[in-house]
């Protein structure tokens, strides 16, 4: 056997980060190509050498295996040091198991820095066929050297959406052999619907269909935020083949000089109704359908996408709303440097659906694990969460004025109530609009989480609490804003019940209403300790002021209550609400009032917060189409970005669309 390479053969792509979701993942497993060690996979410095090894420790549901940048090939495990050579080895996905690629990891067991970091283009993780080394590096995919290669690299046959594949690269697949194993040579999927996400599927090669994945017989794959290029499909789908009753979901994703005699990028055949949503299919070739090719049976559902007129004088354009046939501008597709970004006059950015992008903020919550920091793009989410008594970090991208929950009136709009300490961290969003009897905003009780960088605005309560209502708690609030919010008895921002003892500084308190405490109202037995805060009508406490702090813009309800009054189905009083911008005006007295002695800490791990998407916004479901697409010099956008290194699970940032 030849020595295996030890280094990329296949550069330049772009990295794509976007979202995915490792359900009630529970043990963490690490794998180091450069590991000197054979387990048991608990830490880096302990980590599996091969991937097999740690497929094999995790063959139940409840995993999630972090790889470091390396090539992994599927032929070698501890038992199998050197390979086998054997063509049909493979790597096998597994439902509940999330394989993450990108990490940093340690060097020959050493491990400086943060081990966690993860990037997926500085660590590339790369799932390779070239079980025998010998791959030379520009041969067409198919060519002489490919001839020892593995059919299939991966395989996510009989999977469910809980199987995961996250921030790899797949080549050098060659399925040359006999029935199936002329298919699909990157993933080869029977009956499987897993998830793929970030992935690059890069110089596969089938005699029959399907280089860089073949999907059969009722699977449903998602594929996220993937590119595939320069594969070669023999007869069928360059890219993509679909087979019997497949229906795959792409979403994000960029087909490129991929090649067949039918379908360069995707083909379909018998009864598969592929979804493709903010696609770009570009420079693929075939003499029948460059870009997709249905058979009769099949119909592929194309929208949003930039989809390569097969004959640019006739001047059609793919069926589908919202498809382009305009060149998309890409930097760089051809160069020996290929830059799969869009140059800042692409017709295709800010054209996408925000809406094709699944999950939303509450799922994310329900999966995260402990330590992991949910990290939320701009946008409004219309929606109501609860945090589980998960020691998380739930925290925005860029801040209150940007990043909105909205409770659509429905209920509390944040729920603390199983037992979240400190380590539950809530940071930098607008909370507005909930209606509760108790609770409007937040709700929590025998809880206490810490909650920065927060502005509760109109939100209402029947009886106490509007903006925050407490009992057996005792949360931290530190520069939180409370404005607009209202109770129909005691505690118009923050209502503390049953041995309460909450702790506010660097906060504002300012135009609350209630009977009774329109700011605060403790109980007999509870008591708030206030430092540093501008609290309308005053309150004992270190710094505390009281003046107006002069919002820039104050909140206005437009004097019919905040919401809609669902007894005047006719009316929307909703309409005139104006939640305000919260920022003080030079000259506020609570300017420079904060606690001189106050250094923010941050809490929680990293979750890498996705990056721009081909023809998406800045923000996964940000409220709005049209934001710019650019790098901070405005010279060109940004749809395939690597995000800097961060530490974190295989969980991506999740958001929800924005209200209508």
């Amino acid at each position: 056997m030849q020595e295996r390479l030890t280094r990329c053969i296949i550069l330049g792509l772009a990295s794509v980060i976007v979202l995915a979701s490792l359900a009630h993942a529970q043990t963490v497993l690490h794998v180091d190509a450069g590991s000197p060690n054979d387990g048991p996979g608990n830490d880096w410095e302990h980590a599996y050498h091969y991937l097999q090894d740690a497929l094999t420790a995790a063959a139940s549901p409840g995993y999630e295996i972090r790889v470091t940048g390396g090539i992994h090939y599927p032929d070698e495990s501890t038992v199998d040091p050197n390979g086998t050579d054997d063509r049909t080895a493979i790597f096998q996905l597994e439902n509940g198991v999330g394989i993450c690629g990108g990490y940093r990891g340690c060097t020959a067991g050493v491990c400086g820095g943060d081990a966690d970091d993860r990037d997926l283009a500085l660590y590339e993780t790369i799932l390779s066929g070239d079980l025998g080394g010998n791959d030379v590096a520009g041969e067409f995919p198919g060519g002489p050297s490919f001839a020892d290669n593995s059919f299939h690299v991966v395989t996510g046959s009989g999977t469910d959406a809980t199987a995961i594949l996250d921030g790899v690269t797949i080549t050098a697949g060659y399925a040359n052999g006999g029935t199936w194993d002329d298919l699909g040579a990157g993933v080869n999927i029977e009956s499987g619907s897993p998830k793929l996400v970030n992935c690059r599927l890069i110089a596969n090669a089938t005699v029959r269909g399907g280089a860089g994945m073949y999907a059969r017989t009722n699977s449903g794959p998602a594929v996220i935020g993937c590119v595939f290029s320069g594969n070669s499909g023999g007869d069928l789908g360059g890219g993509i083949h679909t087979f019997q009753y497949s229906t795959p979901t792409v979403i994000n994703s960029v087909f490129i000089r991929n090649q067949a005699l039918w379908g360069g990028a995707i083909q379909n055949h018998t009864n598969c109704n592929p979804i493709l949503t903010n696609g770009i299919l570009w420079g693929n070739s075939a003499p029948s359908g460059p870009e997709i090719h249905n058979d009769a049976t099949s119909a592929s559902g194309d929208t949003c996408s930039c989809v390569q007129d097969a004959d640019p004088t006739d001047a059609s354009v793919y069926p589908g709303a919202g498809n382009t046939d305009a060149v998309p501008l890409f930097v760089d597709a051809l160069g020996s440097d290929v830059d799969l970004h869009l140059q800042s006059g692409s017709p295709c950015i800010n054209t996408g659906d925000n809406a094709a992008v699944p999950d939303d903020l509450l799922t994310d919550i329900d999966e995260a694990l402990a330590d992991n920091e949910v990290v939320v793009g701009p946008g409004t989410y219309v929606e109501r969460i609860n945090l589980q008594g998960k020691a998380i970090t739930l925290r925005s991208a860029n801040g209150p004025e940007v990043t909105i929950i909205d409770g659509d009136a429905g209920g509390s709009v944040i729920a603390c109530t199983s037992g979240e300490g400190p380590n539950t961290v809530i940071e930098g969003f607008k909370v507005k609009n909930g209606n509760a009897s108790v609770g409007g905003g937040v709700h929590i009780v025998g809880s206490s989480p810490a909650v920065s960088k927060c502005q509760f605005v109109g939100n209402t309560a029947t009886l106490v609490g509007g903006g925050m209502y407490g009992s057996l708690a005792s949360p931290t609030l530190t520069n939180c804003t409370f404005s607009g919010n209202s109770a129909g008895i005691s505690g118009g921002g923050v209502y503390n019940g049953s041995i309460s003892s909450p702790t506010l500084s660097n906060c504002v308190l300012w135009d609350n209403a209630a009977p009774t405490g329109a700011a605060i109202h403790d109980t007999g037995r509870s008591i708030s300790t206030v430092t540093y805060t501008c609290i309308e009508g005053g309150w004992p406490g270190d710094g505390n002021v009281i003046g107006d702090p002069a919002f820039q813009r104050a909140p206005n309800h437009g004097g019919d209550g905040w919401g809609d009054d669902p007894g005047t189905p006719d009316v929307d009083e909703g309409a005139n609400d104006d939640f305000g911008n919260l920022r003080l005006s030079p000259g506020s007295p609570a300017i420079d009032a904060g606690d001189p002695g106050f250094a923010p800490a941050r809490r929680g791990r990293f979750v890498r917060v996705a990056s721009v998407q081909p023809f998406h916004v800045v923000s996964i479901r940000a409220p709005a189409k049209g934001a710019i697409l650019a790098d901070d010099d405005h010279r060109r956008a940004e749809p395939f970005q690597s995000a800097p290194p961060r530490r974190g699970r295989c969980k991506m940032m999740i958001t929800d669309k924005a209200k209508a």
